[in-house]
């Protein structure tokens, strides 16, 4: 069996390409909304806002690690490495999000027996058509 396993016969109807295209021009759109939205954070971390006193508590024995941790990270500054955790993290859940739509898309494409070399042209194609007014 080929690599497209049992879609590799099958044909796609019109409908179900430009639908495919729709939710790939979607899903680019969705990424694409993640780093601006991603950027509007760190824009407005960066401005001075008031702050807050947030009090958590940690094991004793985590103590050493989290004091290596903020000396190495953030010059000893608690509070700048929280940010910087922070920070971290939602670049971390970002990540996730993009790996969930690019699962969505294998999944797609696999459903609708699309070889993998074609995705780009066929992106492109639809991007260029959708500019046309």
């Amino acid at each position: 069996m080929d690599r497209n396993g049992p879609y590799a016969a099958t044909t796609v109807s019109f409908d179900v390409y430009d639908g495919i295209l729709d939710e790939l021009a979607w899903a680019s759109r969705a990424c694409s909304r993640l780093q601006l939205c991603y950027s509007e954070r760190m824009a407005m971390q960066a401005e001075a806002k008031p702050s807050v006193t947030v009090g958590f508590s940690i094991p004793r024995d985590e103590v050493p690690t989290l004091e290596h941790l903020v000396t190495v990270f953030a010059d000893g500054n608690r509070s700048a490495f929280l940010r910087k955790a922070m920070r971290r993290m939602q670049a971390a859940e970002a990540a996730m999000e993009l790996r969930e739509l690019q699962a969505y898309g294998v999944a797609r494409r696999e459903e609708l027996g699309i070889p993998e070399d074609e995705i780009d042209a066929r992106i492109k194609a639809f991007l260029a058509k959708e500019q046309v007014p």
